[in-house]
């Protein structure tokens, strides 16, 4: 077992047609790549960050990227003709990516899980958590060592076409005379979804960015000039798009609201050209997973994300 890192252009250079063959999968990675680029395309600064893969010979077994301040993020290295399996009966309305086939047992969890947290502590690559599947990340936990907290577990839904639903609003997209609403609208959501609590000056300055930025996106859903609900998608990759900050106000849940706005904004994104949509999506909910399910999104792996529990960020 091998652990090689790269640049983040190495690693498209290299591993590229690997990953878009699942861009669902490698999502997060492949959106740090850009990030990182992105940021040296304007001479801004770099955070901290190690590309990677887990290497048996020359066959990589899983990718990684450890970047300040976020869990380290894993993804396995599926090949190009892996496809999620069919689920059984009855999940695509009420089931989870955790119901289905491990993609794991092929990888070597406990093996490569071991080797790369033997890496990061021998090269002295500091840490904050740690994001993958369930067996690798607990793998992991166990070899790196520490205490740690769950901090979402989550599941990954791909669509690659949309099922039409009636629309009672409008979508449109957020502007930057949208500012304060839309940092509202962001700090609900990661409060009530996350269970997060941001500084609301960071929280504006980052949305900012996320409405001025080329191929970012902020939906708002109205109704009768009323602001229902948001999503965005600050992930475009090269064949599809992420979906994130998915969020319908309390007063107007459990009316098929959210069902309508994921639909207009699939619709919309299909029509210029993506070839599938993904997001992470929250197993302790089960309601909005079913909202997504109805639209025409699948469960593809599943994830947890766990960061160190005493905050500190460790080598």
């Amino acid at each position: 077992m091998d652990i090689r890192t790269y640049s983040g252009q190495e690693m498209e250079e290299r591993f590229g047609t690997l990953m878009e063959a699942h861009e669902d999968v490698h999502q997060l990675l492949l959106g740090d790549i850009i990030y990182i680029r992105k940021l040296k395309a304007k001479g801004m600064e770099i955070p901290e960050h190690t590309f990677g893969a887990v290497m048996e010979e020359e066959r990589p077994l899983w990718f990684f990227c450890a970047m300040l301040p976020y869990a380290t993020v894993v993804t396995p290295a599926l090949s190009a003709e892996w496809s999620a399996p069919a689920p059984a009966a009855g999940l695509a309305a009420a089931g989870s990516a955790s119901d289905l086939p491990a993609v794991d047992e092929a990888f070597r969890p406990k093996e490569c899980a071991a080797a790369l947290a033997a890496f990061l502590k021998e090269h002295a690559v500091r840490i904050a958590g740690v994001q993958s599947t369930p067996a690798f990340a607990e793998a992991f936990r166990i070899s790196y060592g520490g205490e740690y907290r769950l901090e979402l577990a989550m599941d990954i839904m791909t669509a690659q076409a949309i099922v039409p639903q009636p629309r009672r609003g409008i979508l449109v997209h957020g502007t930057i005379g949208d500012l304060d609403e839309v940092t509202a609208l962001s700090l609900a959501f990661v409060r009530e979804c996350l269970h997060e609590e941001h500084d609301p000056e960071e929280m504006r300055k980052s949305t900012e960015i996320r409405l001025t930025v080329p191929d970012s996106i902020f939906w708002l859903y109205k109704r009768n000039g009323e602001t229902i609900g948001c999503a965005a998608s600050t992930r475009k990759l090269g064949h599809g798009r992420g979906v994130s900050y998915v969020y319908i106000k309390p007063e107007y849940r459990r009316q098929g609201l959210c069902k309508e706005m994921m639909a207009a904004l699939g619709e919309e994104c299909f029509e210029e050209g993506c070839r599938y949509l993904t997001l992470y999506v929250d197993q302790a909910n089960p309601f909005s997973n079913a909202a997504y399910t109805a639209v025409g999104y699948r469960y593809v792996v599943a994830m947890e994300s766990w960061m160190l529990k005493d905050e500190s960020i460790t080598a």
